[in-house]
């Protein structure tokens, strides 16, 4: 057999399976939907994780208390420690807090008066460490908050103490609360006059916001206060209860929680509950939302990723042999307070969450600790992550993906591995997409059932032993491997290129990328791509230079290309001017073609050994198309070729070639835009659609509905050796937008199925910031098959993953995009792809397709939706024959043309005939159909709008004649 499966039967044993780490350039990080992360304790204490910081490298950096004493701790993200810090110490029992500083992470704990505090590295070097307050008293730690240079604050008791990344302490305020006044008595202490207790955060201004409480003799009150940089007061309000969580928002409004106390009618006593809402930056409150659930505590507040906001809390809701079962629960809502999500986890134990924090993906992370119900003492130290929308799988597949050498189809540990392969996961209800990573792992968190797992390989030059594997997932938390074994079936190697540009602009500089791949299976030696540009644009430099030039084909040699090795190079191009000839809208074109070009499939018995592709010329009254045969076979049976003029399908003959011959077409140029398109023979290698486009020839202007003729059909750049990037120049322009190529034909944006779609999401960060991290997420049509994704050229490296079955989601880390204002070119962005359409989709089917971006925390900018009808044979066509195009006499006059209102035809020699006279738009529908007797008439614009129009002039159903007019 080609696969492992192995059970482990163990909860504990299957977290190591729980976590992987993936980052490759231009690829993958998968992450499963979510995870639990435990670790034991020993029986008869307490632990828990406090607070958790993700790190670059895909780990975690956890800190808490176990076993009476404070640690910090880092995992990876296969779930092993990496190092840990455990001080044995009377001095303080937890650490409570850890924030992100630059590279490093500032963490920060307690014990009674004493706070520590301190940097630590990735590596778990402590950079810098001191102690502030001394032995005694209570819990001194009261609030703790980052301010927006960098420096940290905390609250210890009445004192605010501010501490930089040095560790040394820059400034100590006394704060001062409200005098006491006669308020209804609502907590009950034995000291003081006033008692901050917690609640602090500091806002983008650098204004503190602290809660606090003011004793008068045995009660007391609650208040608010907000004070400037320099700890002036800018208000005070006492009309909350005690708060939990604040949150400053950039606009100065404040986000909090806070705790209800009532009274219980029915035994006298206090019943909690707790409400969320949002102040103004004036202390006023805008709105409150107050939860009914009782004894339910919120223990975290945060903005989440896509600009809305999440509460984690703990609530009991159920017993166990008398005790009290806490579960977790999340609510979610927008700047309104309207709820975007409520969720309460199942996890059939006492869960309970100290905090909440967010990855850069848009999951929530809780730090906390876990009890299964059937235990009697001790606990688990617990890290739940959840998907956006506060989901947590349980159950587990992994597996990895290696070259299997000797052919056993068995893994060892010195094969080598495959990255970038799709894997899915599929049932009748449920299916699951993952791709391998560098080291050719795949994860996912399933639900329960019987699946099929199943790969597909990046070539034809790879088999897989058995493919797919089946599986039964009915356990919680133990995790199912199934590893595949790829065998080698061609020593070949396969090159595939990507070129694209985000935008051209007349007169204006753009950086085109160029990516290439190996997806072969032995090095490609010598390698080298040649790239042919427009004759409007002009390379300036390259990031890889060239190495010759002929005319307008540039060469870049790549040496020796190994196996599964990617490369990226920019080419920075000048775009003509209007004095160059160049005009608004005009469609540039450029091509790469990536060498060696060998393909080392298999000969179909099909195959007749044909190769055909196309060529044009512009001569001074006509466009010569060519047809030749450059494989080492005769044609032996005929194809078609079809020729449109302006949209419109003007001729269509068969044709038949021996190896190494071609055919020549000549058609008058009378037209403005030409197409010539054919196909393969049955069992060609590629399979593509060889097609060549000519526009402009002979003719001082285009028009503009025919500027973008090239896009609306498909290229011929099926071949994993040739990238073909077609784009108008354009003036001002949406710079967050999504395009699809082809367009397709008509208002309809008609396509036939089974037609390749590319799509171009172009960002720009238009604010007043560099942007940090850019996310787009594209949830694909249904109608198209996320199998065959292959992702292409892009602006910036990025991360690729695939969740909730169809979402594609496009991660740019550290992209640091300057904004429009400070570096206009640099302050642009781009992702490409290509995807296959569901075999066969029906006629008139729609696909339809969008994407949001994210710029950091921001809320998503939502692009244009992008559509495809599915269609047949929707080009119009209007047939002459090769011996009509060779020269028949003129039979049709119109004068004038173009004109106004009204202009006059006359068929020559169709004295006593019936005429039908037809006329089509650019678009190929019928405008107007009119009947004659006379061989001269006059025609009536009658309200057409201006532009080009065809027509077609009959006689008992035989064509007379075809030809254009123009109204204006």
């Amino acid at each position: 057999m080609q696969y492992l499966i192995k059970l482990n039967s163990s909860r504990h044993k299957a977290k190591r399976l729980i976590f992987a780490i993936f980052f490759i350039l231009f690829t993958i990080n998968i992450f499963g939907q979510g995870f639990q992360y435990l670790l034991d304790c020993t029986s008869g204490y307490t632990c828990t994780f406090n607070d958790v910081e993700t790190t670059e490298d895909g780990g975690y950096i956890l800190v808490g208390r176990r076993h009476h004493f404070p640690f910090i701790m880092k995992i990876n993200g296969n779930g092993d420690i990496e190092w840990e810090t455990e001080v044995e110490t009377s001095v303080i029992s937890a650490y409570r807090y850890i924030k992100k500083s630059g590279d490093n992470f500032f963490f920060i704990g307690t014990k009674d008066e004493i706070i520590s505090y301190g940097l630590i590295n990735n590596s778990g070097e402590v950079i810098s460490e001191g102690l502030y307050g001394f032995e005694g008293g209570f819990t001194a730690l009261r609030g703790f908050a980052s301010k927006p240079n960098g420096d940290f604050v905390f609250l210890r008791y009445n004192t605010l103490v501010t501490v930089n990344t040095d560790g040394d302490i820059v400034d100590e305020y006394e704060l001062e609360g409200p005098e006491p006044n006669n308020s209804d008595p609502m907590f009950s202490y034995g000291y003081g006059d006033s008692y901050y207790n917690g609640g602090i955060t500091v806002n983008n201004e650098g204004e503190y916001l602290i809660q606090g409480l003011v004793i008068n003799g045995s009660s007391g009150y609650s208040f608010l206060q907000k004070l400037d940089e320099t700890y002036n007061e800018v208000w005070v309000s006492s009309e909350f209860s005690v708060f939990f969580n604040l949150l400053a928002l950039s606009d100065e409004t404040l986000l909090y929680t806070r705790r209800i106390n009532t009274i219980s009618s029915q035994n006298g006593n206090f019943i909690q509950s707790f409400a969320y809402g949002k102040i103004s930056a004036n202390g006023e409150l805008l709105w409150e939302i107050e939860e009914t659930n009782n004894d339910a505590i919120p223990k975290g507040l945060i903005k989440t990723i896509d600009g809305n906001f999440a509460i984690v809390g703990n609530q009991p809701n159920t017993l166990y042999e008398g005790l009290p079962i806490c579960n977790t629960f999340i609510i979610k809502f927008d700047e309104n307070g309207n709820t975007l999500l409520r969720k309460e986890l199942d996890t059939n134990s006492d869960e309970e969450c100290f905090n909440l924090k967010t990855n850069e993906n848009g999951d929530f992370l809780l730090p906390g600790r876990s009890r299964l119900i059937t235990q009697t003492d001790g606990n688990s130290l617990s890290l739940l992550r959840l998907d956006s929308l506060g989901e947590l799988y349980r159950f587990f597949i992994d597996g990895k993906i290696a070259i299997d050498e000797n052919e056993d189809c068995l893994l060892n540990e010195e094969e080598q591995t495959l990255k970038k392969w799709l894997v899915k996961v599929q049932n009748e209800t449920n299916t699951y997409y993952n791709l391998t990573d560098t080291f050719g792992n795949f994860q996912m968190n399933i639900d329960s059932g019987n699946y099929e797992v199943q790969t597909y390989p990046q070539s034809k030059y790879y088999d897989i032993c058995t493919n797919p594997v089946s599986i039964e997932v009915n356990t919680e938390y133990d995790t199912i491997s199934v590893d595949f074994s790829a065998i080698v079936v061609h020593d070949c190697p396969l090159l595939e290129v990507d070129i694209t540009t985000p935008f051209l602009r007349r007169c204006f500089d753009t950086n085109y990328t160029v990516n290439y791949c190996n997806q072969g299976t032995i090095p490609a030696e010598n390698a080298y791509i040649e790239i042919t540009f427009d004759q409007y644009l002009t390379p300036n430099s390259s990031t890889l230079p060239w190495t010759s030039v002929t005319e307008q084909t540039y060469t870049f040699e790549l040496g020796d290309v190994a196996v599964q090795e990617c490369g990226t190079f920019y080419i920075n191009v000048s775009v003509g001017c209007e004095d160059d000839g160049v005009e608004l809208g005009q469609t540039h074109c450029v091509e790469a073609h990536i060498y060696p070009d060998s393909l080392c499939n298999p000969v179909d018995p099909l195959w007749d050994g044909s190769n055909i592709i196309v060529d044009a010329e512009c001569e001074e009254d006509s466009v010569r198309f060519f047809i030749r045969n450059t494989g080492e076979g005769n044609m032996d049976s005929p194809q078609e070729y079809i020729i449109i003029e302006d949209h419109i399908i003007f001729l269509q003959e068969p044709y038949e070639i021996p190896s190494g011959e071609e055919i020549e077409i000549a058609v008058p140029t009378d037209g403005i835009a030409y197409r010539m398109e054919t196909m393969q023979n049955p069992g060609h290698p590629i399979g593509n659609m060889p097609s060549i486009n000519v526009t402009g020839c002979n003719v001082d202007e285009i028009p503009d509905f025919l500027l973008n003729f090239w896009n609306v059909y498909p290229d011929d750049d099926i071949s994993p050796f040739i990238s073909v990037d077609c784009q108008q120049n354009i003036g001002s322009f949406d710079p967050n937008d999504k395009q699809a190529f082809p367009i397709g034909y008509g208002e309809e944006h008609f396509i036939e199925a089974n037609t390749e779609i590319e799509y171009l999401i172009r960002f720009q960060n238009t604010g007043t910031d560099t942007a940090f991290t850019v996310v787009i997420e594209d949830v694909l049509s249904e109608h198209l098959d996320i199998t065959s994704i292959r992702t292409g050229a892009s602006s910036h490296p990025y991360d690729f993953d695939i969740e909730n079955g169809r979402k594609l989601k496009f991660t740019f880390n550290n992209i640091l995009l300057p904004d429009s204002t400070t570096n206009e070119l640099a302050s642009h962005g781009f992702i490409k792809f290509k995807v296959n359409q569901v075999a066969d989709n029906q006629i008139g089917t729609l696909i339809e397709n969008n994407a949001a971006i994210f710029f950091d925390f921001n809320a998503p900018v939502i692009t244009n939706t992008v559509f495809h009808e599915i269609g047949e044979d929707f080009i119009e066509s209007v047939l002459v024959s090769t011996h009509e195009l060779r020269g028949e006499e003129k039979r049709v006059f119109i004068s004038p043309n173009p004109f106004s209102n009204e202009t006059f035809f006359r068929v020559k020699g169709m004295e006593n005939a019936t005429i039908k006279f037809t006329l089509h738009n650019t678009q190929g529908r019928l405008v107007r159909e009119e009947i004659y007797n006379v061989s001269s008439f006059k025609f009536l614009r009658k309200g057409l709008s201006d532009g080009l129009y065809f027509y077609r002039i009959e006689e008992d159903g035989v064509l007379i004649d075809t030809g254009k007019i123009v109204m204006n």
